[in-house]
């Protein structure tokens, strides 16, 4: 009998962690599992660009909705039940037929598995992000209502081991139920997909391709005012930023300084093709997890500056196999400089990209999932 398998995600804008979900659940053997993926919103909450899910999915994944929140006075009431009834809208919009059910994103989806009552499956949470740094900041009540919510989860899966030490370091007394499971990546998919023609033709002069969701953590703010200080030195670059969501007070930011060299290209269902051409991918972000662009921009053998977060010396070592700035503007502006002073470090970098691709192994991650979800059945 296979194994019934249910992610549940709180919408499906395909970003990084949507991503994963897709490459994870394609991935299961089709006879030995049956795989369910659910958003709880038809699109995404924070922002109005839409997806057209099912063809990311193999034929055999059954993906649907819980709410279709374009209808206002849908979202708000069944935000409300879903607050104060879990289990009543667990059994009627999911039901209980499923061996494990997966929270597959902190926030929602993990307040909402955690406080339905199962008959039937055993629950798992996933982490992707730093804990420590993004419940910095919340009341004690906050935090203990964090707990709780995790206490009720059998594993709680982090994507990579900085990840997993955030959450212990802020809730160590659910170590034990804490293990680690790399995003698998489709290196074969990738590199296919790279090659999709694009309008866009490469420039003459270095080209910078950061791919991130227009919000908060990814760090565009701090990343265009390093551009801006760069671009009044005199160096001459261009910038392609990819992804979904409000561009509107970065793109107000350019043009009051007259940074003519970026180009917001909004969200893409592809965008290897403009990672694959850029001389550097640069991660600027103040928090990530895994950091998915970080893995195909290896994939690709591309030369990467990433901040340093909780998971880059797991990606890319000591400036090993990247180059990682201090988490901070003036360390951002000073690995940008030094990578515009030093063109040889960007065929330094991609040799090293290529040399580090043994680590994104597909079937090893996900050898390590199922490996996971079968301890806890």
């Amino acid at each position: 009998m296979k194994t019934k398998i249910l992610f549940l995600i709180e919408s499906f804008a395909l970003g990084g962690a949507e991503r994963v979900l897709v490459d994870i659940a394609n991935n299961f053997d089709r006879d030995l599992f049956d795989v369910s993926v659910i958003s709880i919103f038809k699109r995404s909450v924070y922002s109005n660009y839409r997806v057209e899910v099912s063809k990311h999915f193999k034929p055999h994944i059954t993906y649907r909705f819980l709410v279709n929140n374009d209808f206002k006075i849908l979202f708000y009431l069944f935000n409300f039940l879903l607050n104060r009834v879990p289990s009543l809208i667990y059994a009627l919009f999911i039901g209980d037929k499923y061996d494990i059910v997966i929270a597959f994103y902190e926030g929602a989806p993990t307040h909402f598995i955690s406080n339905a009552k199962l008959k039937r499956g055993r629950k798992v949470a996933w982490l992707h992000t730093s804990t420590s740094l993004s419940q910095k900041g919340k009341s004690k009540a906050s935090l203990e209502d964090a707990v709780n919510d995790y206490k009720n989860f059998e594993k709680i899966v982090a994507v990579s081991h900085g990840v997993a030490d955030s959450f212990v370091l802020l809730f160590p007394d659910l170590v034990d139920k804490v293990c680690v499971a790399y995003n698998p990546i489709d290196i074969d998919v990738i590199k296919a997909m790279a090659f999709e023609p694009v309008s866009i033709s490469k420039p003459d002069c270095p080209l910078f391709v950061s791919v991130g969701r227009l919000v908060n953590v990814k760090g565009y703010d701090r990343y265009l005012r390093v551009i801006n200080k760069l671009n009044s030195e005199g160096y001459s670059f261009k910038t392609l930023i990819v992804g979904g969501g409000d561009s509107s007070q970065f793109k107000s930011y350019c043009i009051e300084n007259q940074l003519n060299s970026v180009c917001f290209l909004g969200h893409k269902d592809n965008p290897y093709p403009y990672m694959s051409m850029a001389d550097w991918i640069i991660v600027p972000s103040y928090v990530e997890g895994l950091g998915l662009v970080v893995l195909e921009g290896l994939v690709l053998n591309k030369a990467i500056l990433m901040t340093n977060c909780s998971s880059t010396s797991e990606l890319l070592g000591a400036s090993e196999f990247g180059l990682v700035a201090d988490n901070s503007e003036d360390g951002l502006y000073d690995a940008m400089k030094m990578i515009l002073n030093n063109p040889s470090l960007k065929v330094q970098y991609e040799k090293k990209a290529e040399s580090r691709s043994h680590f994104l192994g597909l079937r090893d991650s996900m050898d390590r999932i199922i490996s996971i979800i079968n301890d806890v059945l």
